[in-house]
C-alpha cells in the first residue's frame, strides 16, 4: 500500500510468484516449452527440471499435434503485438503455475486476466458462475440464525450447533481478545463441523501478536499432507493479516509468500512434544516453530480425541504453550463465552465503522 493513499485503500494483490511445495520460482511454462522444442532443442539448458517435463510433454507426441498447432498459433498471435491474454485457453496448460525448482504444478491465489477479444464464453463463465452461487445462497438462508444482516456472528448460537467441544482463552492472556470467528457447516445441515477462533495483541515495541485456534469435529485418518496444507495455510492467513507491516507490503506487492513459507519448510521443522494440562486434564502438544522472519509456532493439541491446530505470530513457543493452560471449553463456561462475544462485537463495529474504512 503506498505511503499517500487513504485509510481503507486496498491495493490489488500480486499474483502468486513462488512455489507452495518447495518455495522456487514459477514460470516453468509448458507452452514455453512447446515453443523451444519446435525449432530451439540445442539451445534448451539440460536440467533436470527441463528433462522432466520434456518427457511429459512427449510421451504421445503423436496425439497431441493439433494442440501443438493450436498453441503455436496463438504464440504467433500473441507475439505479433501486446496482447492481456494472461493463460492459454485452460488452467492445465498456464505454465506460469510449475516451479522451475521441482518442476510441479503450484496452486493458490493467481490473478487471470482475459483478452478483450474473448468475448464468446461471456455467457458460459456468467452461468456458471451463477450455479456456483446456490449452494452459498443455501446456506446463507440454512445459516441465518448465526450471522445478523451485517455478518455479525451470534458465538453462543454457533457453538450450539457445534459437534464438539470448542475451546478459548480465558482470562485475555497477554491482552490477547476475540478479533474474528470462522466457521463452517456439514452438508445441508445444521451440524457446525470448523470453528476458528483469532486473537489479537500489541506485543512490545507496538509488534502484533496473534494466535488462531482452529477445531474441527473429526480429524482422525487425515493424512500427513493434509496435516501440513492445514498447518500452510494457517500461517499463510495469520502472517498476511498480522505480520509485519514491511513483510505483508512485500507479499502483497510481489507474491512471493511462499519463498518463506511453503510446505517443504513447514515439513522438515523440527517437531518438539510436551504434555500439558487443558482446562484441568493431560493433553499432549506436538510443536513446531520458526524465528524467520517472523517468529511463528504452529501446535497440535490432543485432549479426550479432540485435536486443536494452534498458531501463533509474535509469540515465542515457550509463551504458547502457557497460553494453552488458560484453554477451556467454552460450551461449558457461559462467562468466558460471553467475554468471548463481547470483544468480538467490539472488534467488529472498530472494523465496520465509517471512520474506520474498510478493514484490510
Amino acid at each position: 500500500m503506498a505511503d499517500n493513499q487513504p485509510d481503507g485503500f486496498v491495493e490489488a494483490q500480486a499474483r502468486n510468484t513462488r512455489c507452495h511445495r518447495c518455495g522456487g520460482l514459477l514460470g516453468m511454462a509448458q507452452a514455453m516449452l512447446l515453443r523451444a522444442e519446435t525449432g530451439q532443442v540445442d539451445q534448451i539448458p539440460q536440467d533436470h527440471v527441463l528433462e522432466r517435463l520434456r518427457e511429459q510433454m512427449g510421451r504421445s507426441r503423436s496425439d497431441n499435434v493439433h494442440l501443438l498447432k493450436r498453441l503455436l498459433l496463438r504464440l504467433q498471435r500473441i507475439l505479433k503485438g501486446p496482447s492481456p491474454v494472461g493463460y492459454f485457453g485452460y488452467s492445465r496448460l498456464n505454465g506460469d503455475m510449475f516451479c522451475r525448482t521441482c518442476g510441479e504444478k503450484s496452486v493458490g491465489e493467481r490473478a487471470v486476466t482475459h483478452s478483450q477479444k474473448d468475448n464468446g464464453n461471456v455467457l458460459k463463465r456468467l452461468l456458471y458462475r451463477l450455479k456456483e452461487r446456490r449452494p452459498f445462497v443455501a446456506a446463507l438462508r440454512r445459516n441465518a440464525s448465526y450471522e445478523s444482516v451485517t455478518g455479525l456472528i451470534d458465538l453462543p448460537r454457533l457453538l450450539a450447533d457445534a459437534a464438539f467441544p470448542v475451546y478459548g482463552l480465558k482470562g485475555s492472556p497477554l491482552g490477547l481478545r476475540l478479533e474474528d470467528v470462522g466457521w463452517s457447516s456439514k452438508g445441508n445441515g445444521r451440524t457446525v463441523e470448523r470453528v476458528t477462533l483469532t486473537y489479537v495483541a500489541g506485543g512490545p515495541k507496538g509488534a502484533p501478536q496473534a494466535i488462531e485456534l482452529s477445531q474441527h469435529a473429526d480429524t482422525t485418518g487425515v493424512s500427513n499432507e493434509s496435516r501440513l496444507s492445514r498447518e500452510l495455510l494457517a500461517i499463510l492467513s495469520l502472517v498476511k493479516s498480522h505480520g509485519s507491516e514491511e513483510l505483508r507490503r512485500e507479499y502483497q506487492r510481489r507474491g512471493n509468500i511462499h519463498r518463506d513459507w511453503n510446505l517443504a519448510r513447514i515439513s522438515s521443522a523440527e517437531r518438539r512434544r510436551f504434555t500439558v494440562e487443558v482446562d484441568g486434564a493431560p493433553g499432549d502438544v506436538e510443536l513446531a516453530f520458526w524465528w524467520e522472519p517472523e517468529p511463528v509456532v504452529v501446535a497440535h493439541i490432543m485432549r479426550d480425541g479432540d485435536s486443536i491446530l494452534a498458531t501463533s505470530i509474535g509469540i515465542t513457543h515457550v509463551r504458547l504453550l502457557s497460553l494453552l493452560k488458560t484453554m477451556v471449553v467454552l460450551q461449558r463456561d457461559p462467562e468466558t463465552l460471553a467475554g468471548h462475544q463481547q470483544e468480538y462485537e467490539q472488534f467488529y463495529k472498530y472494523r465496520t465503522s465509517p471512520q474506520r474504512g474498510t478493514p484490510l
